[in-house]
């Protein structure tokens, strides 16, 4: 285990600290021995009573972000500053990050020790998350280009061209039976101005994604069918532009984005953390409802495909609203932002999830009342937006070969 140690004097006016700062270093240094801990850094404060500065806890809630480290080690709970906002404020914030924080003298650690197996197993995840490769240089010119209000179709499209395989995709997209356009299309600037920048952005980035996670040969069992998830994604993606459209969301090509990367982490998991995947399919039953699967996957990996997702989606520095949607997919009224779209990509998954059900019965008691009423979806509009998902997903159908190798 990676930890860093914290050291702090407690005692604002002391002329000499270095004494106290040098006792606690050697403690630590002792307790990580015992138990064969990695310490990575030290941070140090020496607060001001009056004012209460936090640089170095600041500095450690920054370098949590990037999962340098599992633990953070000090001598005493209060060294971490005399008001207890403070501490909840770091508490709070390295939780977000899976980080404990452990008290030589007070108590053995903050999180609860049964957990502590899980613990590790979700930090070995997101160590191997850190390998997964930088999106491609056309993809982050594209985000770019899509987030800057002045840019062009033809700035766009030079971009795209850069890609011949990706250009090959977009053009075989716009020229499908879905658009039904009586002439073909056949330079890439036309077809970004029939799908629009938004939507373009979505295929860009599930397209490229696509390529880095090509589906891997495995004896140990069966978890993604990859044409299915990719089908899944897809239909999605349509459904959740439906959806925002006719809850009265202008940001309709947001939502496809939105809709085909909210399952990402479910690929991420198949990629960097196989073995335990295969696990978390072959204890589900055959026909299994999302809020299993993501119990299963808890129970065995300690951590969700949306909680994954997430944080591949914050490595990426995808849009707030890309990375909030795959987070909240499951749970929208979290959302911290965007609650809305996170809404609408919510009911469009559960939508399509009904219309894959090989028994699809819809029932206002599949959703969750709060996102209901949220969107204000009563029992005749849900049965609305449902039939109009079904038809546009078949309409739709040919879109999978998007992913197609070329």
């Amino acid at each position: 285990m990676k930890v860093v140690g914290y050291l702090c004097s407690s005692i604002a006016g002391k002329t000499d600290k270095s004494l106290e700062l040098k006792i606690q270093r050697e403690q630590i240094e002792k307790y990580c021995r015992e138990h064969d801990f990695q310490i990575v850094r030290y941070y140090t404060d020496q607060p001001d009573t009056s004012d209460n500065k936090r640089s170095a806890l600041e500095e450690i809630v920054k370098d949590a972000v990037n999962n340098e480290f599992d633990r953070v080690v000090l001598l005493k709970f209060d060294r971490l500053g005399y008001d207890k906002n403070v501490r909840l404020w770091l508490f709070k914030e390295l939780e977000k990050n899976r980080v404990d924080v452990f008290s030589l003298t007070e108590q053995s650690v903050l999180r609860d020790p049964a957990k502590e197996d899980n613990q590790a197993k979700i930090n070995l995840v997101l160590r191997r998350v850190r390998d997964i490769p930088s999106l491609p240089e056309v993809v982050t010119k594209v985000m770019e280009l899509v987030s800057n209000p002045t840019s062009s179709a033809a700035e766009l499209s030079k971009v795209i061209a850069h890609d011949p395989g990706l250009t090959t995709r977009v053009l075989r997209l716009v020229n499908s039976a879905y658009y039904g356009f009586p002439k073909q299309i056949s330079s890439v600037q036309q077809a970004i101005m029939i799908l629009g920048f938004t939507t373009m952005r979505g295929l860009v980035l599930s397209t490229s994604i696509f390529k880095i996670f090509t589906p891997k040969e495995s004896k140990l069992g069966k978890t993604i069918d990859y044409k299915r998830f990719w089908k899944h994604s897809i239909s999605t993606a349509l459904a959740s532009k439906l959806v925002a459209v006719n809850a009265g969301l202008s940001e309709g090509g947001d939502a496809f984005s939105c809709g085909i990367l909210h399952d990402i982490g479910k690929v991420v998991f198949d990629q960097y953390d196989h073995s335990s995947y295969v696990e978390v399919f072959k204890s589900l039953k055959p026909y299994y409802t999302a809020a299993e699967f993501l119990d299963a996957e808890d129970k065995i990996i300690g951590i969700t495909h949306s909680e994954i997702g997430y944080r591949v989606a914050d490595k990426w520095n995808l849009p707030v609203n890309l990375s909030e949607s795959i987070r909240c997919h499951h749970n929208p009224m979290e959302s911290v932002s965007h609650t809305r779209l996170v809404c609408v990509v919510y009911l469009a998954n559960n939508i399509v999830n009904i219309i894959e059900s090989p028994y699809p019965v819809v029932s206002m008691d599949k959703f969750i009342p709060d996102v209901l009423q949220y969107l204000n979806i009563d029992e005749d509009k849900l049965y609305y937006l449902y039939n109009l998902c079904k038809d546009e997903i078949e309409k739709g159908g040919e879109l999978e070969s998007f992913f197609d190798q070329v």
